[in-house]
């Protein structure tokens, strides 16, 4: 088994973190000043560890979730804050240049006991999507020849290995407990899993544009420098009118309820492009 790439616990704790999905690494990211306060994420200890941006330099925590543009967020955050990574192209961006980025920034598992008893310091947010059109990308990636890993290889497997798999496949797998098993499509409540009045500010990616800009305004007092990667608004509209059959809307609304009650997304599938 790879070890990865060595990480620190929080400051002042000399024991090394494994960059891996072991046990290990989820013994010892339970115990930092961060997760006793907040106990155990839903998806895990380790995955929500390496899955969340934190900034002890700039005093600010993103809670990255996938598919709702945070490739776009994290690349912008990185060259606006001038971290490892930054110069990322303002177009065109490749998934090395993200991974680049999302490499400089420090895990909540780094967070002094201090910092965690004074979270007000850090400027704590999030950015969602509609869970219809979020859906609707998760299902393209996984049925995307180039993405090859093992694990979306086990899920196809799932699926009957069949090129030709529908949107009630993928949901049959979510709906055995699938749901659980990757952020990639796990609810949104369950990756940012603290309450909104944790939160200082939770953006949308239907109104990224001006969301953003908040959100750099608040931490660098400046409009964002925006790193474009994968836009939503070149999402397939024609691809997500058919998938989204209104059998298949139904079992993502009961699949992902409380994504639409949190973050105050309409039921109404007409409204799945615009801001609510």
């Amino acid at each position: 088994m790879g070890l990865g790439i060595m990480r620190k616990l929080p400051r002042g704790l000399a024991m090394p973190i494994l960059h891996t999905r072991s046990a290990l690494e989820g013994v010892l990211v339970r115990s930092t000043p961060y997760y006793k306060k907040f106990g155990p994420p839903p998806l895990g200890f380790a995955s929500h560890n390496r899955t969340t941006a934190v900034s002890l330099r700039g005093r600010y925590i993103y809670y990255r979730v996938a598919k709702a543009a945070n490739s776009t967020v994290i690349a912008t955050l990185a060259e606006m804050e001038g971290r490892k990574g930054a110069g990322v192209p303002a177009e065109g961006a490749t998934m090395t240049d993200v991974a680049e980025a999302r490499a400089g920034f420090d895990w909540p598992s780094q967070l002094r006991s201090d910092d965690v008893r004074h979270l007000e310091r850090f400027f704590r947010f999030a950015v969602v999507r509609n869970p219809f059109t979020r859906f609707v990308s998760v299902f393209r990636a996984v049925q995307r020849p180039s993405n090859n890993g093992e694990f979306i290889r086990q899920v196809r497997k799932k699926m009957g290995n069949n090129a030709q798999a529908q949107p009630s496949d993928f949901l049959d797998y979510l709906e055995s407990g699938g749901i659980m098993k990757n952020y990639h499509w796990a609810r949104q409540s369950d990756i940012v899993y603290i309450s909104n009045d944790q939160l200082d500010f939770i953006g949308k990616v239907e109104t990224l544009d001006s969301d953003l800009d908040r959100i750099t305004k608040r931490l660098f007092d400046r409009p964002a420098d925006m790193r474009r990667v994968a836009p939503f608004a070149a999402e397939n509209r024609a691809a997500f009118e058919s998938t989204m059959t209104p059998a298949v809307a139904d079992r993502i609304k009961a699949l992902y309820a409380l994504d639409f009650e949190r973050f105050g997304y309409s039921t109404d599938v007409a409204r799945a492009f615009l801001p609510d």
